[in-house]
């Protein structure tokens, strides 16, 4: 049973969701009952579970990155297991305090969102893992991101942090710190202890899953806080908010619209099942947790630290003290998971100092410059990495732009002032596609509270500030350091947020009245105002967009294979994917099982994130466009170029050459596969040197220096 590898998958997502609480959980819980954030010893069990992992969330990246830096792997273990310790003791200390009776209404609550929780957790393991149908294997489109994420992971586990670059070896070990990779220490936490169990792939999947968690039990506290109610309310609206996960935007309408089209006219499928190709793209919340769970967890630290500012914003200055520390923590976490989501929060919250200090609410001020102060501070080690390893050309990595809307700029002239005043025009259109029922719901709030003095309400003021941020920065401003504009697709999801907790708002009355299920709170029969009818209406829409995306993201490699998605396509050329993927893992599990952790390996470095070199490879490489992140472009191409002879040359009849670079790139083995030109060679080059491991797709084989006898 165990040979299955869907199987093995499953077994080490279970193992890593259960050994995660020892880094995002319990630490929360220990630092919670010390420093009695949000009144936390006050709180019932429950209560104070969902605030345990929340801060975690916001603390713990930070704390284990500097012990990572400034010591080691085992040092942040210790702190870890001295958290786990101190959360023992806590709960045998107060076991008799946090046990209330609780009334069957609340107990009904509590038990539905834990089968929410349940219900999540299964549906992401099962959405992420590998399938297997016999003798093929089948990842899904989220491996175009994980053939990057599962190879940090698997770095930091075997060289600590900063990692190992482990796709660049220009003959000595190079660390990689331009980029933001706190939430890969967490996942590599899970790995280390896990053991042969728990690989980098089962421990990213058992991170993702806590991640989704972690977002419902911010969108809890918060409404907690926000509307200052406690027991079944809240439950009710939180249930209700969890619910609203599942609505997207519009997608659903173009992307079906142009995938039929491209299927009658050209025969295939487009988008290489990333359904968010059609647009600049506002992720949904479903496939966005499982695509960047990195940005997810930063947007909600930064969120935390703003909800600890609010919960202590009339009371006394020590609490204020705590929160603007522990606020400072939450923001240099937010920094090393996604620098895009906290450069967006940092405007937000220079701008509500400015708000606050014309309001004359200037000991408010001192502590949110404090924050930041705080902030800037524990994350220097990290911001003077990417600085260091950073573009050396003096250019800002940001410039001005219109937002593009590319379905319709086909119809606008070449002239790019042209085309960014038709973008601009179309920024509500464009909104509206993407936002579809948040859009709505949003224009509905601001309708709605325009006469209401909501500049006595910090929640409030907070929120439109925030939003107005997020709408007006993300039109105008774009990243330059990528072809795509990472800043103006992470971002959004700060004003998400907001407008969920928007939704929430409008339709309150209706949650309260047992109505806890989306489409009895949207029921567009009867007795419904056309505006009711039409939100319904962009609800199901929503709805149908989210569901669109996972079966898309799950079952794209599989309709590859059934020649549903045609050719050409990025994956494949035949319908035989599953089957080199299965040949491919067993390649990549035989190099792990059987050769040196700290030899260099290589595959054809010419094919862009070359999948199951990212999912299964353990062991550095020469050169890949993984992780070429702060790599020089023209040392780079260089490589790619010199390396990649050795996968594009035909006819070869001796080792000389091949050996010749190998040696001149420090590589030991390389992993061939039938797809490679080098490949109808094999035969002549298997008279001189059997293959290490070879079956009907792939070939593991050594060369170099290290393969003569």
């Amino acid at each position: 049973m165990l040979d299955n590898f869907t199987i093995q998958e499953i077994l080490g997502s279970i193992l890593g969701f259960f050994l995660f609480p020892f880094v995002i959980l319990i630490p929360g819980y220990v630092v919670g009952w010390l420093l009695n954030l949000f009144d936390f010893r006050s709180r019932l069990t429950p209560v104070r579970f969902l605030i345990s992992l929340v801060l975690s969330n916001a603390i713990v990246p930070i704390v284990l990155y500097l012990s990572y830096y400034f010591f080691s792997a085992t040092f942040a273990i210790v702190i870890l297991s001295v958290c786990l310790v101190a959360w023992v003791i806590i709960l045998i200390a107060t076991r008799k305090n946090s046990i209330a009776p609780l009334s069957p209404e609340l107990r009904r609550y509590q038990t539905i969102a834990l089968i929410i929780a349940g219900a999540w957790v299964i549906f992401c393991i099962l959405c992420l893992v590998d399938i297997q149908v016999g003798g093929r294997l089948y990842f899904n489109s989220v491996a175009y991101d994980y053939s990057t994420r599962i190879a940090m992971v698997d770095a930091i586990t075997r060289t600590g942090v900063p990692p190992v670059n482990p796709s660049y070896y220009p003959g000595h070990p190079e660390k990689l710190t331009f980029l933001y990779f706190f939430w890969y220490i967490l996942v590599s936490v899970i790995d280390k202890i896990g053991g042969g169990w728990v690989d980098a792939q089962a421990a990213l999947i058992a991170g993702v899953a806590w991640c989704g968690l972690c977002l419902m039990a911010v969108i809890a506290l918060y409404l907690r806080l926000r509307h200052k109610v406690g027991g079944t309310k809240v439950w009710q609206l939180s249930i209700f908010a969890s619910q609203l996960l599942l609505v997207s935007g519009l997608d659903f309408i173009p992307v079906v619209g142009l995938l039929l089209k491209a299927k009658m006219e050209w025969g295939r499928l487009i988008f290489e099942g990333r359904m968010e190709g059609w647009n600049l793209p506002i992720m949904d919340w479903v496939g966005g947790i499982m695509w960047v769970p990195l940005h997810f967890s930063s947007m909600l630290a930064c969120l935390t630290g703003l909800m600890l500012f609010l919960y202590t914003y009339n009371k006394d200055k020590k609490q204020q003290f705590i929160a603007a520390c522990i606020s400072g923590m939450a923001f240099a976490s937010g920094l090393g998971l996604s620098v895009w989501i906290t450069f967006a929060f940092a405007i937000f919250w220079a701008l509500w100092m400015l708000v606050l200090f014309f309001q004359k609410r200037r000991q408010m001020v001192l502590f949110m410059a404090l924050t930041g102060i705080v902030a800037f501070i524990l994350a220097y080690p990290f911001i003077s990495g990417v600085s260091q390893a950073g573009p050396s050309s003096g250019a800002l990595p940001i410039a001005f732009y219109v937002r593009p809307f590319p379905i319709l700029s086909i119809y606008a002239p070449a002239q790019q002032m042209t085309q960014d005043f038709v973008n601009f025009l179309l920024l509500p259109i464009n909104y509206l596609f993407e936002l579809g029922f948040f859009f709505v719901v949003g224009l509905f709030w601001l309708q709605r509270n325009k006469k209401i003095a909501w500049k006595d309400n910090p929640y409030y003021v907070a929120e439109i500030i925030l939003i107005s941020v997020i709408a007006i920065t993300l039109s105008f401003v774009s990243t330059t350091l990528f072809t795509f504009n990472d800043f103006g697709i992470r971002a959004w999801l700060l004003g998400q947020f907001v407008l969920l907790i928007w939704a929430v708002d409008l339709f309150e009355h209706k949650v309260h009245q047992n109505s806890l299920s989306l489409f009895s709170v949207f029921n567009p029969g009867r007795g419904q105002t056309l505006i009711n009818k039409i939100i319904a209406i962009f609800l199901v829409i929503g709805i149908l967009t989210t569901a669109l995306d996972m079966v898309i993201m799950r079952t794209w490699t599989m309709m590859i294979d059934a020649n549903i998605a045609g050719f050409p396509n990025e994956l494949s050329s035949d319908t035989n994917l599953g089957q080199r993927t299965y040949a491919a893992r067993l390649a990549y599990d035989y190099i792990r099982d059987n050769t040196p952790e700290n030899i260099v390996i290589q595959d054809n470095p010419t094919i862009t994130l070359n999948r199951p070199g990212g999912l299964y490879g353990t062991r550095q490489m020469a050169i890949s466009d993984r992780t070429a992140y702060g790599v020089p472009v023209d040392q780079y191409k260089f490589r790619t170029e010199q390396v990649g002879e050795i996968f594009l040359s035909k006819d070869r009849t001796t080792w000389d050459r091949i050996d010749k670079i190998c040696d001149q790139y420090f590589i030991n083995i390389i992993i061939l596969n039938d797809l490679d030109p080098l490949w109808g060679s094999l035969k002549n080059l298997e008279q001189k040197r059997h293959p290490l491991y070879q079956n009907q797709y792939y070939a593991v084989l050594a060369c170099g220096h290290s393969a003569l006898p």
